[in-house]
């Protein structure tokens, strides 16, 4: 049986995830040649409709687990919360109209509501 499902992953990452990846890098001129492992199984986890959360360490990749989905998902909409605006605002830019951002622009999480967060939507130019 789990010989199976490595066989069901790689024709998914063969199908799937490398033409997304090559189109990728090709819109944002990068040359990353594969996936690492970590980012195949987050996406599976993301594109099967199922919740994660992925702390991997910096440099990892976790960005590109993001910014690959639009490419996986036509139809999806990524929403980026970190704790640094710069780093959402970058992320937000990036993916031009398949992102948005949700930012209070305070420091303390503690003290934050709801209404402190004002929507971002992204516009698209035809």
């Amino acid at each position: 049986m789990k010989d199976d499902l490595k066989e069901l992953f790689v024709v998914l990452q063969l199908k799937l995830f490398q033409p997304a990846l090559e189109e990728y890098n090709q819109k944002f001129k990068q040359s990353i040649p594969a996936l690492k492992s970590l980012q195949e199984d987050t996406l599976q986890y993301l594109l099967a409709g199922e919740d994660i959360l992925c702390c991997l360490p910096t440099g990892y990749g976790k960005s590109v687990i993001y910014e690959l989905l639009p490419f996986l998902d036509k139809g999806c909409l990524v929403i980026i919360a970190v704790p640094l605006n710069a780093i959402m605002e970058q992320g937000v830019q990036k993916l031009a109209g398949d992102a948005f951002s949700i930012s209070s622009g305070k420091t303390d999480l503690n003290k934050l509501k709801l209404s402190d967060f004002p929507i971002s939507l992204p516009t698209k130019n035809n």
